[in-house]
């Protein structure tokens, strides 16, 4: 299950990833005031964990691999906690156990849509990043509510489980950028000394939106995973 991150949907997703393996059945939730999915979001984390778990039991899920980008990594993290037995396995994506969004972004989002779009825009792709996916991204940032993506970074703000990742008992891969400018290495770095039984794999010259730009990199990267922890 492909956990979206903050401003998302399932689209933030390249076609790469989303077809993941013919061997595995990929869902794609959007969360709650994302996409296609109603709602005014949600202002926690565990919000969002909640409606993740909601939707694996409609669905009678088991065995789970929750892969999360970012505010999805956070997600993906709680709702293992709460539920190890769902979660088979985990894999974080440009995440953290605490975020520390850029004051710039949280007085922008007080303010200015337009101004607060912008500086999420510069600061998750980067220089470096692809015109025409940027275009996209930018434009589905705008077209989501304001509060919603408001919500979206104060529940990342206030979100803080450094203290109970040793509580993790699942196999985890964290995937970390070198370049994120939102999540910053140090920060997953310290997902990989206190999750047990975790391993860390560093893409140079990647940035916070790498499922965009590297997806095929992070698809072996998370195939060979699957495969050592027998899934």
């Amino acid at each position: 299950m492909l956990i979206h991150g903050a401003g998302g949907s399932h689209l933030s997703w390249s076609a790469t990833l989303r077809r993941l393996s013919p061997h595995v059945t990929t869902y794609l939730p959007d969360l709650p005031g994302h996409g296609r999915s109603a709602g005014p979001g949600c202002s926690s984390i565990e919000g969002f964990a909640e409606a993740v778990l909601q939707f694996c039991q409609g669905l009678a899920l088991k065995g789970v691999v929750l892969i999360g980008h970012s505010m999805g990594g956070a997600t993906a993290i709680v709702a293992a906690l709460r539920q190890p037995e769902l979660c088979r396995a985990l894999v974080l994506l440009n995440s953290a156990a605490k975020f520390s969004v850029p004051p710039a972004i949280l007085d922008a989002l007080d303010q200015d849509h337009e101004r607060a779009v912008a500086l999420v825009c510069e600061y998750a792709l980067g220089p470096d990043f692809p015109p025409p996916l940027g275009e996209t991204t930018c434009r589905m940032l705008r077209e989501l509510p304001h509060e919603t993506l408001r919500r979206d970074f104060l529940a990342c703000q206030a979100f803080d489980v450094t203290a109970q990742l040793p509580a993790l008992q699942v196999p985890t891969l964290i995937i970390a950028a070198s370049a994120d400018l939102l999540t910053p290495l140090p920060n997953q770095r310290l997902l990989a000394e206190h999750i047990p039984h975790s391993r860390l794999i560093v893409m140079q010259q990647a940035g916070h939106t790498a499922m965009l730009t590297h997806a095929e990199q992070i698809r072996c990267g998370i195939l060979s995973f699957l495969d050592l922890t027998k899934y």
